[in-house]
């Protein structure tokens, strides 16, 4: 069996220190009304958290064991390293410098967040879900809220730079965006938090002595009215893939292959998974 491969076939499953192993990007949000209040409002926000498990791409039903932000060398990068999902023009948001003083491009997070799902699936449209009550490592921050407010989460992915035997750096934000913004409209605030996000991906491999070869940002934010509870998180499973999901040729051939060509692979087609 490779290290690589889930034990089960149609299910991927957390990953434990002696795998090899891959991480996704995933965002996510939801919320509910209130059922509760005093003491057991906190259950409320348990019931957000769950909704935002299972919006959109489901990683739901799993035993999230919170770690520390880094991709290992023999870590891949679903989307990136295998089953590639090549940016595009409009993908690129800017450029900025390292330490080094060469130029990181900027890219939008959502190339890496469609490969998950395609992976993932939804609760409705399971694809190769993680397994149900599996061991899972996760790089995660999240936040819960009581309206009225607005909530957001964001990610960064600073692909590790070929030169070296440094990690790739993961950077996750969650929190309530302050009522106060000088007048700016919340998204324009939010694509301040975006910039951040990439900007300290580029802090962290300068005080690791690492470069990075590109960067992937994603960022979404909830509003969460009277009477309701959200959830806005930031989730990067670390995870062995699903044995029908790897092909025939291995790790070599999957590696070779776009995501497009990957989901044709297993049957279905970009736009079903859209």
């Amino acid at each position: 069996m490779n290290r690589y491969t889930s034990e089960f076939r149609r299910h991927c499953q957390g990953a434990s220190d002696t795998d090899r192993y891959f991480v996704a990007m995933n965002v996510s949000a939801g919320k509910v009304g209130t059922v509760s209040g005093g003491p057991g409002g906190k259950i409320d926000e348990v019931l957000a958290f769950d909704r935002a498990e299972s919006t959109g791409t489901y990683i739901g039903q799993v035993n999230a064991i919170r770690v520390s932000s880094f991709c290992s060398p023999h870590g891949l990068v679903w989307g990136y390293d295998a089953a590639r999902a090549t940016p595009e023009p409009r993908h690129l948001l800017t450029s900025i410098k390292q330490w080094d003083g060469s130029d990181v491009p900027i890219y939008r997070g959502t190339v890496l967040t469609r490969a998950a799902k395609s992976l993932f699936g939804t609760r409705q449209h399971p694809r190769f879900p993680l397994s149900p009550g599996t061991l899972l490592p996760v790089a995660m921050k999240e936040v819960e809220a009581r309206g009225p407010a607005i909530l957001f989460a964001g990610c960064a992915v600073g692909i590790r730079s070929t030169e070296g035997e440094g990690a790739s750096v993961l950077m996750e934000v969650a929190d309530v965006l302050s009522p106060s913004g000088g007048g700016e409209s919340p998204r324009i605030r939010l694509e301040a938090v975006r910039r951040h996000l990439a900007e300290s991906v580029l802090i962290v491999a300068r005080n690791q002595g690492t470069k990075v070869a590109s960067v992937f940002v994603k960022l979404i934010w909830l509003r969460v009215d009277q009477d309701e509870v959200g959830c806005c998180m930031s989730f990067v499973p670390y995870f062995r893939l699903a044995a029908d999901a790897m092909p025939a040729g291995g790790l070599d051939v999957l590696r070779t292959m776009s995501l497009d060509d990957w989901i044709r692979w297993t049957g279905e087609t970009s736009t079903q998974l859209s």
